[in-house]
């Protein structure tokens, strides 16, 4: 398997009695069974979190090319859209500019929208790349137009989307990037509806390699 990979699920009622703040920040109310191996699991109930080891020096590189290949066997009429989150210095944008890499964007081109708040790109698929970061108000947001993008057939790669989840589609994967103290690193993808459809896919490409 290519990645070292753990994955966590919430009962019912769980699911019910967990807010929006505390799901996106850490794993309370989850049930994880172990199998005494190098990875852990539990029963599927409803949305599975998975957690993905990125500390070797392509891990992250690897994650974002696997993502671009699911997008790319999805045939979508709306938008794909992944929610980047993490503190500052955890590479966002990097794992950003890996994912437009895979999907034809040159490197160089993708940058850090974080004052210009939005940058597009026309590859494989048209992608829209957002930062959230100095946003102060939904309203703000919602002046970006990217209401109307949700009913494109694209990507959209927002930073820091978790600051207005008011603001997101019923369907997205966040992508949760985190240094630990111990110098590894992990990325937690947590699907919102139809995002799950992503996690599967992804955890059948991981096995095939």
């Amino acid at each position: 398997m290519g990645f070292w990979v753990r994955r966590y699920r919430k009962s019912a009622r769980q699911s019910e009695a967990t807010d929006d703040a505390s799901r996106r920040s850490d794993f309370r109310g989850m049930i994880v069974y172990s199998n005494g191996l190098s990875s852990t699991f539990a029963v599927p109930v409803h949305m599975s979190k998975l957690l993905v080891d990125v500390t070797k020096l392509d891990g992250s590189k690897r994650l974002a090319q696997q993502l671009a290949q699911c997008c790319r066997e999805v045939d979508r009429a709306t938008a794909q859209v992944f929610v980047l989150t993490g503190t500052l210095g955890t590479g966002k944008t990097q794992w950003v500019r890996y994912f437009c890499q895979a999907m034809g964007v040159p490197g160089e081109l993708v940058t850090s929208p974080t004052y210009v708040l939005l940058q597009r790109y026309v590859a494989l698929r048209v992608i829209y790349h957002f930062d959230f970061y100095r946003l102060e108000k939904s309203s703000e947001v919602w002046d970006l137009g990217i209401d109307e993008l949700f009913e494109q057939s694209a990507i959209l790669l927002i930073e820091w989307g978790d600051k207005f989840l008011e603001c997101l589609p019923d369907d997205y994967l966040t992508i949760h990037l985190e240094l630990q103290g111990d110098g590894k690193r992990s990325a937690l993808l947590e699907p919102h509806g139809h995002s799950q459809q992503l996690i599967d896919r992804f955890q059948v490409l991981d096995s095939e390699l």
